[in-house]
């Protein structure tokens, strides 16, 4: 084995130091009683250092065979990750892909290097991503310690919706921060197997869609009962600059006047969220229920993060059409012909003489 330096440097030490007490012994004089107390001394420090040596030497073999172990565990664990038949994800407490293994590339029809960094939003159906916000807001904030079996459908790369249940169990450090969280996903039918998941069918996918044109109607025809009554959660929410919300709507005494409206287009509960533009709010975000219900904080911040999005999709659109008109007033400056000047020639009428009563308007008398 060869020696390292550290061992080098302390044999040449310490013969150096043997070296001194033979001429020191030679010598003589009046320095000879305290110099071999010294070099003794020296002696023994180094005599400390060499042990010290042989321990970190120890100490960093011991750790090169715990490495080689952790590599290896690493590699057992990420073969049976990636080889598992069902789909396996582990993100950050935000809902962004770590790892993804190869069945939940399969499911979403990716690559699976295409999965990492990405939200895990992306890929789930517009109208499930409320339900999986709420979720994933409760996992961060401690409100479940864990999720079973819950529906949600995932959009493939085809835009097919395939229809899973997740399984989601939350990662905390020593402090108890959540630090990942991981998925399971896996086919309804409960097979865990490689059979293909439950796609969603056309016919169930027109009736969705009309059932939330439906909705959209009585949601929009509740604002508007609103805004006619000038009360209700959503002009509080506007005036306030605050979050409003009713869990039984239709009990609620603060606005008896929009019960009617509120019976009639099914709003049993709702929150309503300020949209806030340059400064200010502009309008509201309103989430309704069919029936009455609790509200929680998450559903709250939900709702607001949906207020915030919605903002800033304003805030685009404005811009670009800010845009779109400074483009065409360019396009209307520079690319027609020049016009050409035009004159009138002046009637009889006009070529009277003048007299004193004659006024001037654009050059001509009048």
């Amino acid at each position: 084995m060869d020696e390292d330096p550290f061992s080098r440097e302390l044999r040449a030490a310490r013969a150096r130091i043997a070296e001194l007490q033979r001429r020191q012994g030679a010598a003589g004089g009046s320095s000879r009683r305290l110099l071999p107390e010294a070099l003794a001394e020296v002696d023994v420090a180094l005599e400390e250092l060499a042990v010290t040596g042989q321990e970190l030497r120890e100490q960093t073999a011991e750790l090169a065979v715990a490495r080689e172990a952790l590599e290896a565990e690493r590699e057992r664990y990420q073969e049976l990750f990636q080889s598992a038949p069902v789909a396996y994800l582990v993100t950050d407490p935000l809902g962004g892909i770590r790892e993804a293994n190869r069945a939940a590339a399969e499911l979403l029809q990716v690559r699976p290097g295409h999965l990492h960094g990405k939200p895990l939003a992306a890929f789930v159906v517009y109208d499930d991503r409320w339900e999986f916000t709420v979720m994933l807001n409760r996992l961060r904030l401690g409100g479940e310690p864990r999720v079973e079996e819950s529906p949600l459908r995932l959009r493939r790369r085809g835009g097919e919706a395939a229809a899973v249940l997740v399984t989601v169990a939350v990662v905390r450090d020593r402090q108890g921060a959540v630090r990942a969280l991981r998925w399971l996903v896996r086919d309804p039918a409960g097979t865990g197997g490689p059979e293909p998941l439950l796609v969603v069918s056309i016919d169930q996918a027109i009736r969705q869609a009309e059932a939330r044109r439906r909705q959209h109607e009585a949601g929009s025809a509740f604002a508007r009962a609103q805004e006619h009554l000038a009360e209700g959660p959503g002009p509080d929410a506007c005036a306030g600059d605050r979050p409003v919300w009713s869990s039984d709507l239709p009990a609620d005494l603060r606005w008896s006047r929009l019960q009617p409206a509120a019976a009639v287009n099914r709003a049993g509960a709702v929150v309503a969220v300020p949209v806030r533009l340059y400064g200010g709010p502009i309008g509201v975000c309103l989430l309704t229920s069919a029936s009455p219900r609790p509200w929680t904080d998450a559903d709250v911040e939900a709702a607001e993060a949906s207020a915030v999005m919605l903002a800033g999709l304003l805030e685009v659109a404005a811009e670009a059409r800010r845009s779109a008109t400074f483009a065409r007033r360019v396009r209307r400056r520079w690319s027609g012909p020049p016009a050409r000047p035009t004159t009138t020639r002046p009637s009889r009428r006009l070529a009277q003489p003048r007299s004193a009563a004659t006024t001037w308007r654009s050059g001509w008398p009048t």
